[in-house]
């Protein structure tokens, strides 16, 4: 069987989506909560009162997904293009660890 990259990067970014979905990547969040302000900050595009303890820049799970997102343009079912759009997957999984 042949190796497709591209197979490949869609069940990586599923997977990943799925997990934050489902509150197990938990540890890819601040303080391992997906509800921290800094998420509620960030869904709504504005950034939170000092100190900010997550950023695009530090986030290791953001970036992977951006690059995903990047990589498989149309066929990503979540897009993760923005911050403002993995702060909402980030409250998404807060709501499921609360429920």
């Amino acid at each position: 069987m042949a190796f497709d990259l591209n197979r490949e990067k869609m069940l990586i970014y599923t997977a990943l989506i799925w997990a934050t979905r489902t509150a197990n990547l938990r540890d890819a969040f601040y303080n391992d909560d997906p509800g921290d302000l800094v998420y509620a900050f960030g869904a709504e595009g504005t950034v939170p009162p000092q100190p900010i303890n997550d950023t695009p820049e530090r986030n290791a799970l953001f970036q992977m997904l951006q690059s995903l997102t990047n990589d498989l343009g149309d066929r990503a079912t979540t897009p993760i293009r923005t911050w403002q759009d993995f702060c909402k997957l980030a409250l998404e999984a807060d709501r499921v660890l609360r429920s």
